[in-house]
């Protein structure tokens, strides 16, 4: 399968050199003469003493770190409308569901016409409905060590490796055994529920290969619904039937859970697809006048709809106003003011208006604002200071008739040192890197909550913050301006973007890694995507504010989500029911019932989880936005 930036496929599974564990690795040294000789002098067969060394494979068996977790689904704390989507986990590392294994026989044990059952996950996901008893605990290792020995135990005896230790702390279930063997997947199953998904870029190489583990129960329609993500570890037997240790119906059978999330299914509107289309979309701007700004005032109004609004500003003398600001992100164009630069300081950038009688202070905040992050920056400010130093010296020494020239006759005439200029600095700093975002939204009103506001960005404030962070350092009114040759000279390749948006949704906490792309014309709902424009890394402000931009004018913005968390749905019929169809296949399951994946496989003839994740998959959902529209 394809996506516009390249392609991507299903594998069943990706087997690592060495599971984790314990190992041991014995060495034998054994020297034999290669050809056979007459004489007993060219004869030579010995063997030297065998070495055994004692090794142990550090993986997760009793929790997982957040790093090897790429994303969850349903989103954890989710309300949206998932009960016809099977929940799923997507892993960063490959070869993680199969760096151990579920047989109380080791694999290597078994026979080639068994060979299927080395690629079995040890992994499973459990979804339980929250009527449904389950009882969490955390204890220690050592607890978990100790009640796989006792008699009544339902839990295998379980090894402790060098890696782990006793006092490691791990949540485990325990769930009576006539609940959990109706949702237990058989080991076939559990072959069809994890496959590896190989992500390529357009020139065909692989990006990333997450591992994927899916349920095999979907959720439960207005209700909430647990998900556990259990090790089955040495839990199955060869004939791929689960050891319930000869447990009864209302005993209870524990299992260590790795990780674990809840969700609800409760309202439609809170689908990815419904809370996109749901965002109150506008420009960046008060949606209504401040009541002490004089609407009929059309300087007032002006300013408003540029994005500006009053604050309360203390000037020099300790007087209290209000002046006008407005920050890098602006509702439409820039104003295309021309403005003195270099400045020495940030009043020079202060422009008062006599019609209102009022000073805006836009420009000059961004250029204190701008000497501000850069002295917050011990190692970006003393760099600065060293690359300009360096131009001082180095300017002064090929002045042969100045003040300040070198003669000839002196020593330390050589080459100056030379101190690398912190570009990667000022390149962050020119797409608003550390800009707090209280400057960038002044008031709240701007980006309520559930909303997109798209806008173009100020370069002549972009040009303000800038020079304000070069001006580190430099007194004279010379100096001054050299620092504006120098900086032209270094900073005239940065890429500085033109426009972009903000997005304050719950979309961002719950789907991470939206995939964004902007388009210089106005496409229509069906139009086919062009080559997307080139996007700056989307950056998250906070938990669920997300600002995105772009090096062009964008008129144009589609959100998706990207293959890495492809789907696995049914459709929903008019009965509340679900199926799945392929070709003249038809599969129809209930809700908040366990899906039987063998039965679904075969009837979508998927004989590999390869196969039965393409067949499964539910594209994600695109959404797109037209910009003034």
């Amino acid at each position: 399968m394809s996506d516009p930036t390249g392609s991507f496929e299903f594998v069943d599974s990706h087997q690592p050199p060495l599971t984790a564990g314990d190992h041991k690795i014995t060495a034998r040294l054994t020297i034999k003469s290669k050809h056979e000789a007459d004489d007993s002098r060219y004869k030579f067969d010995e063997s030297f003493g065998e070495v055994t060394k004692n090794i142990s494979i550090s993986g997760p068996r009793f929790s997982l770190s957040p790093k090897e977790i790429y994303t969850l689904f349903p989103p954890p704390g989710s309300l949206g409308d998932h009960a016809n989507v099977l929940p799923h986990i997507v892993l960063t590392r490959s070869t993680l569901p199969w760096e151990r294994h579920p047989w109380r026989d080791a694999p290597e044990t078994l026979s080639d016409k068994d060979k299927w059952k080395r690629s079995v996950s040890w992994l499973a996901l459990l979804a339980f409905h929250a009527e449904e008893e389950v009882k969490v605990s955390e204890p220690p290792l050592r607890e978990l060590s100790e009640y796989s020995k006792m008699e009544d135990s339902h839990f295998p005896e379980i090894e402790i490796e060098m890696a782990q230790s006793l006092e490691d702390k791990l949540t485990v279930l325990d769930v009576k055994r006539g609940k959990v063997e109706s949702i237990l997947p058989s080991a076939e199953q559990l072959h069809l529920l994890s496959h590896v998904r190989h992500c390529k870029d357009a020139g065909q190489t692989v990006k990333s290969d997450p591992a994927v583990i899916m349920a095999n129960r979907l959720p439960k329609p207005k209700g909430a619904t647990t998900v556990h993500l259990v090790s089955l570890e040495k839990r199955y037997n060869g004939d791929g039937t689960f050891d319930f240790l000869g447990a009864g119906d209302n005993d209870f059978i524990r299992f260590v859970s790795l990780k674990s999330w809840q969700f609800s299914c409760l309202k439609p509107e809170h689908t990815f697809t419904e809370l996109l289309k749901g965002l109150k979309s506008n420009t960046l701007q008060l949606p209504y006048p401040p009541r002490n700004s004089d609407e009929k005032n059309p300087e007032a109004k002006n300013n408003l709809q540029m994005g500006r609004i009053p604050l309360k500003h203390q000037t020099r003398s300790g007087q209290e106003t209000l002046s006008w600001y407005g920050g890098p992100l602006a509702p439409g164009p820039g104003s295309g003011l021309t403005l003195p630069q270099p400045v020495r300081t940030a009043d020079n950038l202060l422009r008062y208006n006599p019609t209102l009688g009022m000073v805006d202070v836009s420009y000059a905040a961004a250029w204190e604002l701008g000497r501000l992050l850069m002295l917050r920056n011990k190692n970006a400010s003393v760099a600065l200071f060293n690359w300009k130093r360096c131009c001082t010296q180095g300017r002064k020494a090929q002045d042969k008739t100045g003040p300040h020239c070198c003669p000839d006759h002196l020593p330390f005439q050589g080459e100056q040192r030379r101190f690398d200029f912190p570009l990667d600095w000022f390149a962050g700093l020119a797409c608003l890197g550390n800009v707090p975002f209280n400057y960038l939204v002044p008031d709240e009103k701007m980006l309520p909550r559930e909303s997109i506001r798209f806008f173009q960005v100020d370069p002549i404030w972009i040009d303000c913050l800038i020079d304000g962070a070069f001006s580190i350092g430099s007194v004279t009114h010379e100096e001054c301006m050299c620092d504006c040759d120098n900086r032209n000279a270094e900073l005239g390749e940065v890429k500085k973007p033109q426009s972009g948006f903000l997005l304050r949704s719950e979309v961002v906490a719950g789907w991470p890694d939206l995939q964004i792309d902007g388009y210089e014309t106005v496409l229509e709902g069906g139009d086919p995507s062009p080559p997307s424009q080139d996007t700056f890394k989307p950056k998250t402000l906070s938990k669920n504010v997300l600002m995105c931009l772009f090096d062009k004018v964008v008129h144009t913005v589609d959100i998706h989500l990207p293959p890495e968390v492809l789907h696995f749905g049914f459709k929903k019929e008019s009965d509340g029911s679900y199926s799945k169809q392929a070709g003249e296949v038809y599969h129809e399951i209930l809700p908040g019932q366990t899906v039987n994946i063998q039965r679904l496989a075969t009837d979508l003839s998927a004989e590999t989880s390869a196969k039965f994740a393409a067949a499964m998959i539910d594209g994600p959902p695109r959404v797109r936005f037209k910009i003034g529209q």
